[in-house]
């Protein structure tokens, strides 16, 4: 037993060496992800209680849950992270211009959560569709201004570990999402806003194929 010993350690060894091997085998390819997403997508209101059940200001029945932003470029609930407060002392709201508050404006709207949309994607660019109109998106890591229902903002997009990472920016703040496919098969949407002064906490929305 004494002189078997380290060969069944290093049979155990050479089996989890050959399981993190086949894992990352297993992850997907920027192809093979983009095949996975595309198609339409329903919300799962029972897998997503923070968009079920928002609290107030933080969405509007008919139009998904949404963060709520300040036209100051913060949110208007206290978060992990956050920068203070419009009534703490010290702090001063950065002066906004026409521009900005526009841009801000068309973070929100994108930060919205849609009940249904439906997801064209390739390896190199994705189309999303949904009520309020479509949007196009070049996955190529560089910035681009694009289109976006009710405004046009700077998006950069590319792929990541197994996600489609893309995030929305104006000079004040910027909205991180990222689009991946679990294991049953739902898609599963991330987000998070990011200021040089706060960070919120990223929320998930899981959506089944129809």
């Amino acid at each position: 037993m004494i002189v078997r010993a380290p060969l069944i350690l290093l049979t155990l060894f050479l089996a989890g060496a050959h399981s993190l091997a086949g894992a990352l085998v297993q992850a997907p390819t920027p192809e093979e992800l983009a095949s996975r997403m595309t198609g339409t997508w329903k919300l799962n209101r029972e897998l997503s209680p923070t968009l079920s059940n928002p609290r107030p200001g933080e969405g509007r029945r008919g139009r998904g849950a949404s963060f709520a932003m300040s036209a100051a470029g913060a949110p208007q609930r206290g978060g992990r992270g956050g920068g203070g407060g419009a009534n703490e002392p010290g702090f001063e709201r950065p002066m906004v211009t026409t521009e900005e508050a526009a841009a801000q404006a068309a973070l929100a709207a994108i930060h919205q959560v849609p009940p249904e949309l439906t997801i064209e994607a390739t390896a190199s660019e994705m189309k999303l569709v949904e009520a309020r109109g479509e949007s196009l998106f070049k996955i190529d890591g560089k910035t681009a201004t694009v289109a976006v229902p009710g405004a046009r903002i700077k998006v950069k997009s590319k792929w990541d570990r197994g996600k489609l990472r893309q995030e929305f920016s104006s000079a004040l703040q910027a909205l991180v999402r990222s689009w991946s496919v679990n294991a049953q098969g739902r898609l599963i949407l991330t987000q998070q806003i990011q200021s040089p002064t706060f960070k919120t906490k990223e929320f998930q929305a899981f959506f089944d194929k129809q």
